[in-house]
């Protein structure tokens, strides 16, 4: 559901094509994370 909510903010967004892959891209390694991991941490 954040997740969602995460990605219609990015469709309304005016970001670039380019932006907006990128964050969605964020958002599925998000997801894809297990519990408690963050992405960005490697």
């Amino acid at each position: 559901m954040l997740a969602g909510l995460a990605r219609a903010g990015v469709d309304a967004s005016f970001a670039p094509a380019g932006t907006r892959a990128r964050l969605h891209a964020g958002i599925d390694a998000w997801l894809a994370a297990p519990p408690g991991v963050s992405p960005a941490a490697g």
